[in-house]
């Protein structure tokens, strides 16, 4: 059994029944673990509404070549999209969107 990360699937093979078989079975669990990454830490964690605070955003999981799109949301102005940049695997950086008061 091994875990794929590329396509979030989990792959069984072989199996066992008075003989060795030779089954293999894949499951997409995407949906059940979430994405391929994992995120440990923002910082700083507060900044002002007037937003270009730049960020750090450290994890694990982060890809080159991925469109990385980081989402702020607020309950007055709804959701506001930036563009990450991809320092390395552990680390994104990008710059808070304004916010309304």
């Amino acid at each position: 059994m091994f875990f794929d990360p590329r396509y979030s699937r989990l792959v069984i093979f072989g199996g066992w029944a008075n003989n060795w078989l030779g089954d293999v079975y894949s499951l997409k669990v995407n949906m059940i673990t979430g994405p391929p990454y994992t995120l440990y830490s923002v910082e700083p964690c507060m900044g002002p509404l007037t937003g270009k605070t730049p960020i750090t955003i450290r994890g694990d999981g982060f890809y080159e070549n991925a469109n990385i799109v980081i989402r702020f949301e607020s309950s007055k102005n709804g959701a506001q999209e930036v563009q990450g940049e991809f320092i390395s695997d552990k680390e994104v950086r990008c710059e808070t969107p304004p916010f309304e008061i």
